[in-house]
């Protein structure tokens, strides 16, 4: 499969190559999306969970404030 990407990749000037992948393609943009801000702060969490102390400290005085305040989560099983 990762060779056939790959070959598609590098010929989609080919209109038989976009014929091919087209129906790929759009079952691809039909079943992705951006996260919407509950994802994205349930994924924030998990990786807050997941880094060391010092690695978050690291992070978070590069990152810019939270446009949201974050809400901290409820333990696991608890809701």
């Amino acid at each position: 499969a990762y060779e056939i990407i790959r070959f598609s990749a590098r010929h989609m000037d080919r209109p038989w190559v976009r014929a091919v992948m087209k129906p790929g393609l759009l079952l691809q943009r039909l079943t992705t999306r951006e996260p919407d801000l509950d994802q994205l702060e349930v994924a924030l969490a998990s990786l807050r969970a997941a880094m060391t102390a010092e690695q978050l400290a690291e992070v978070e005085a590069r990152s810019p404030a939270p446009a949201v305040a974050p809400q901290p989560a409820p333990a696991f099983g608890t809701g």
